[in-house]
């Protein structure tokens, strides 16, 4: 560790620091009341990720004896498709104070440190993505792109389904992923699971606020194709809630159907590659009511 890096001093948030938190969160994005930093913290808490991850819930950067900096780092242990299982650390609502900011490369550089884990940056600003390539994070997306759900379920495919999650029909979806997935139906989410023939899929669902035509983000998914495949039935499901538009995804090499923002909702990691999943249980995508 260098000795500009000795300057830099990270506080895990808890208990003893919390108002600290919030004043800092206060500064950074004033658009947001306290109590939507009390209960995103809360949710992050709620929903065991971090605590399985053994991983706080963000870190405040000390310089001399004030805070002068803060992010927040939900996470959680993620399950692949062989079976394996590795944590994620999610950089979210990072701020700096504008005289400290000089500093935020090592602050981000020591949390980099913690050894086998991957990292994600899911709403990143223009400039913290220059700072994200330079760490080694790529782009696990070109962008999103909006199904029109009501056309979706008059041309698509017919013959699949969606059932929630406590559906007796969902019955392939093992204890482990149910306690998973479960806590977010009280986040603002819709849990569900696509039954197409004999696969089973479990998706989550969230709710997005603040929009004209009521909308949702698919934030979980163990296949993205039969999502693709089956817009028809995830249309008929989360119309059920009052949901007409769904986002998704772009791949970085590839389309998808809807309607394309290329340059809106882009993503970064450093050690996932993008692949036929998405996983933004424990971010801020999941947990928080943006």
């Amino acid at each position: 560790m260098g000795r500009r890096d000795e300057a830099i001093m990270l506080q895990p948030i808890n208990d003893s620091n919390l108002e600290q938190a919030y004043g800092l969160l206060g500064r950074g994005f004033p658009e947001r009341k306290q109590s939507f930093w009390r209960t995103a913290l809360d949710r992050i808490e709620a929903s065991g990720g971090n605590a399985r991850a053994e991983v706080p819930v963000g870190y405040l950067m000390q310089s001399g004896k004030r805070a002068s900096g803060i992010v927040l780092t939900p996470a959680h242990v993620q399950k692949h498709n062989d079976g394996d299982q590795g944590r994620v650390i999610n950089f979210s609502s990072w701020y700096v104070e504008e005289c400290e900011r000089w500093r935020a490369p090592m602050m981000m550089r020591q949390i980099l440190r913690l050894e086998n884990t991957s990292f994600t940056d899911l709403t990143a600003t223009q400039s913290v993505q220059e700072m994200l390539k330079a760490f080694g994070f790529e782009p696990i997306n070109s962008g999103v792109a909006i199904s029109v759900l009501p056309l979706s379920r008059l041309i698509g495919r017919h013959g699949a389904r969606v059932v929630p999650l406590a559906d007796p029909a969902a019955s392939q979806i093992d204890a482990a992923t149910r306690d998973d997935l479960t806590p977010y139906q009280n986040f603002s989410c819709l849990v569900g699971v696509l039954i197409d023939g004999s696969e089973q899929v479990p998706l989550v669902f969230k709710r997005l606020r603040g929009r004209t035509v009521p909308q949702a983000m698919l934030v979980f998914s163990q296949n993205n194709e039969a999502v693709y495949r089956n817009l028809a039935a995830i249309g008929r499901y989360l119309a059920g809630a009052g949901i007409h538009l769904l986002m998704l995804d772009i791949p970085p090499h590839g389309q998808i159907p809807g309607i394309a923002r290329k340059k809106r909702g882009n993503k970064f990691a450093r050690g996932i590659k993008a692949s036929n999943r998405t996983d933004f249980l424990g971010t801020e995508l999941s947990l928080f009511d943006w």
